[in-house]
């Protein structure tokens, strides 16, 4: 009847004789009031500490506090707060998150396919041109020259090193951007550098591309694959001021009470 009528006529009196008939004398509930005396917990104890944050941590907060206030007020002002209620308490998370780790955010899950998002689609920099200096078109497969740091496409240089070649000798052969001696590593993978207004180029450090900056499963096992641990780069991370006070009360209580 229950699956017949479900919570009416039939199906109604059938839950109430289960609950009355079988589950009541069947199941035996036990709540931590009941059991108190048996369970013999140790009182709670709450301490509210303030935790003075850091001045970089008071300026990502601040930021994020008036971007905050700024969409919520863009909110406010269209009518449409009570329709965007799950993103404004998206936001509010956002600020507690902050709170206790910049990282929380900066290196969240969605943050980072943001990045991600934009990285892919930006142009890469080199030399003061988003563009290979063969082709005059954007680079792809993307290399850049040791001699001065010019981008171009890998079959773009193939195809002039193979052209060049045959009218001078290989040791001869010039960059077509500075007329030195022509240097790339075809083998090798160059770091994007985003346009962010100084045309400036990083040198790729060595392991780049092998690890960029990421665990592997195997140096972190124990960890799960969706952890922000793997978004970050653990050898460079920073504390917060939360989790120095946070670590300090869990030495504190090892000390006083070593069995806890």
């Amino acid at each position: 009847p229950i699956q017949r009528d479900g919570y009416s006529g039939d199906g109604r009196r059938a839950m109430f004789r289960l609950k009355e008939d079988v589950l009541d004398k069947a199941l035996l509930r036990r709540t931590k009031e009941t059991r108190a005396a048996d369970m013999e917990l140790p009182p709670r104890i709450v301490q509210i500490k303030p935790v003075r944050l850091h001045p970089v941590e008071e300026d990502f907060y601040s930021a994020l506090y008036t971007q905050t206030k700024s969409s919520f007020n863009d909110y406010v002002d269209s009518g449409t707060l009570l329709n965007n209620y799950a993103h404004i308490f998206d936001l509010l998370i956002r600020m507690r998150q902050s709170v206790d780790h910049p990282y929380l955010v900066v290196h969240s899950k969605k943050n980072t396919e943001s990045r991600a998002r934009q990285a892919s689609s930006a142009p890469a920099v080199a030399n003061g041109s988003t563009e290979c200096d063969l082709c005059h078109e954007p680079p792809t497969d993307r290399v850049v020259s040791t001699c001065c740091g010019s981008a171009y496409c890998r079959s773009c240089v193939m195809e002039y090193m193979a052209t060049s070649s045959t009218m001078a000798a290989e040791s001869n052969i010039t960059c077509p951007s500075c007329q030195q001696a022509f240097t790339v590593d075809l083998q090798g993978c160059c770091e994007v550098v985003e346009d962010d207004s100084t045309l400036t180029v990083s040198a790729p450090k060595a392991g780049d591309c092998a690890s960029n900056h990421m665990p592997s499963l195997k140096e972190l096992p124990h960890v799960a694959t969706g952890s922000i641990l793997r978004r970050i780069n653990l050898s460079e991370f920073a504390t917060s001021s939360k989790i120095e006070a946070l670590t300090r009360e869990l030495v504190l209580m090892r000390q006083t009470s070593p069995g806890s």
